[in-house]
């Protein structure tokens, strides 16, 4: 597990720097804000799809790790129906781009896709 998360940090740290030019929002803690990652979605769909899927991997695997459930994505659903979603979700909600983009994407996946009650 912390070879996945070392593996997301560096690529969520080589996508921000490269879309460098988007300043990050004051006083936040993260890596990547909403409207960095619409810009990027804008410039590079493979760099979005990338950082949507790591985000979501690495989600699942700290739920699979703590046996909890942040959303319940349907079996078979492809990448980029996920990433048409985010990217439709970040378009639709620009007040929601100063926040983190893992936070929005965790938000928006919890809410379309909850989890079953148990």
């Amino acid at each position: 597990m912390r070879k996945i998360t070392f593996s997301l940090f560096i690529l969520t740290f080589g996508i921000n720097h490269s879309f460098s030019q988007t300043p990050p929002v004051a006083g936040a803690n993260q890596f990547l804000s909403g409207k960095t990652l619409l810009d990027m979605c804008n410039q590079n769909d493979r760099y979005c799809a990338t950082y949507i899927m790591g985000v979501l991997d690495a989600f699942i695997n700290d739920d699979l790790a703590l046996e909890t459930c942040s959303f319940a994505l349907p079996i078979g659903i492809k990448g980029g129906a996920l990433n048409a979603m985010t990217i439709k979700f970040l378009k639709d909600n620009p007040n929601q781009l100063k926040y983190g983009a893992a936070g929005l994407i965790s938000n928006l996946f919890s809410k379309t896709f909850p989890c079953p009650e148990k």
